[in-house]
């Protein structure tokens, strides 16, 4: 790694053993089960909230190059493979954690390339599927950033808001910070 074909650079979203990995992952921590090092944490319950489990694959800008992820969305431009991935796979994990819970939540988020919201034509997000929209808030003085992230908010809110929670991470970096090392105004 990298280059090692073998060791892809994200975890396989079309495979499915991680699928089943985390459905029972969620599933063990909802029922207070110990599955020792694979949860990090265990979430508590909120009375009068849906118990939601948090998912989402690393942080970082790559994802599985497998000829089996590529063909899954093959019709879709490059820019917007990652992010059907990130969902099917998701709605995959929920719909699996649902049959063995059925009032279980998987939360996760629309962030980087999974931040535009999904086609319902092409993909239809889970019924027990929680949304954190990824925003950089504090970039939204520079218009061409506001109006593309906050156009991709109102979509997610129009169509989603009263179908699932929908709640916003909002990154708190200085726009002092962004124009100099993002936009590099001022080199």
């Amino acid at each position: 790694y990298p280059g090692d074909k073998d060791l892809p650079p994200q975890i396989c979203l079309s495979h499915e053993g991680p699928v089943k990995y985390f459905a029972h992952e969620a599933v063990s921590a909802y029922k207070g089960i110990d599955l020792g090092a694979g949860i990090r944490f265990k979430p508590k319950r909120i009375d009068g909230v849906p118990y939601s489990y948090p998912i989402l694959e690393d942080d970082n800008k790559c994802f599985c190059e497998c000829d089996n992820c590529k063909k899954t969305f093959a019709k879709l431009p490059l820019a917007q493979l990652h992010g059907y991935l990130h969902f099917d796979w998701l709605n995959r994990i929920a719909q699996n954690a649902k049959k063995q819970q059925p009032d279980i939540w998987i939360a996760s988020c629309a962030y980087s390339k999974s931040l535009d919201y999904p086609d319902p034509k092409i993909l239809k997000l889970a019924d027990n599927l929680a949304i954190k929209i990824c925003l950089a808030i504090d970039s939204w003085q520079h218009p061409g950033l506001y109006k593309w992230q906050h156009g991709i908010y109102k979509k997610w809110v129009k169509n989603e808001a009263q179908r699932r929670p929908i709640s916003i991470w909002g990154y708190m970096i200085s726009p002092s910070f962004e124009a100099k090392i993002f936009y590099k105004y001022g080199d």
